[in-house]
């Protein structure tokens, strides 16, 4: 240790190189710990946008699918023999209205993607189309007679149905379109 002190003692210039010396290395720490905080903030928010999106899908996805299973009841329940009682009573349209209006209020153009987008809009489209078509039929059946009612009800039920299987094929290919945003 007493060697080192007088080796400095020997050569003047040291301390001003052990100086400038020091304050690179203390840049070089400098940019490197802000490089590394960006970098984690970077990779913090993306996992936070990508959460956000997997939680915006699968909302979409619920409503889609409660909407979907709602209406597969409705066509059930329509095919019972006690079919017309149960339209007059057995499904409120308030309770579809509540899924238009939840679907309506729905963030859609904060999908992920292009086709996921497309395919919610569609969706809402399909939605909008067999809530105006329940109420229809219900409107249909609460003032009309039962002879024309049943000449009605056959070509609409078929109409709900296919409604109701194009809705199932347009969730499923939302849930596709937004998983394959996920998996990226």
């Amino acid at each position: 240790m007493e060697w080192m002190l007088i080796w400095f003692e020997a050569h003047p210039g040291t301390a001003s190189w052990a100086q400038a010396i020091g304050s690179i290395l203390a840049l070089v720490v400098a940019i490197g710990l802000s490089y590394w905080q960006l970098r984690n903030a970077k990779r913090t928010l993306h996992r936070q946008r990508n959460q956000d999106t997997k939680q915006l899908v699968d909302a979409f996805s619920a409503i889609a699918d409660y909407a979907a299973k709602q209406f597969s009841d409705v066509i059930y329940q329509v095919k019972q023999p006690s079919f017309l009682r149960f339209l007059c009573v057995g499904l409120d349209a308030e309770e579809l209205r509540r899924v238009v209006t939840t679907i309506d209020a729905f963030p859609v153009f904060q999908l992920p993607n292009y086709k996921a987008i497309e395919t919610a809009l569609e969706i809402k489209v399909l939605i909008h189309g067999i809530v105006r078509d329940w109420c229809e039929l219900q409107e249909l059946v609460t003032h009309s007679g039962a002879e024309a009612t049943q000449v009605h009800l056959t070509g609409r039920v078929t109409l709900l149905e296919e409604a109701s299987a194009t809705l199932s094929l347009q969730i499923q290919e939302f849930k596709t379109a937004a998983t394959l945003v996920g998996d990226a």
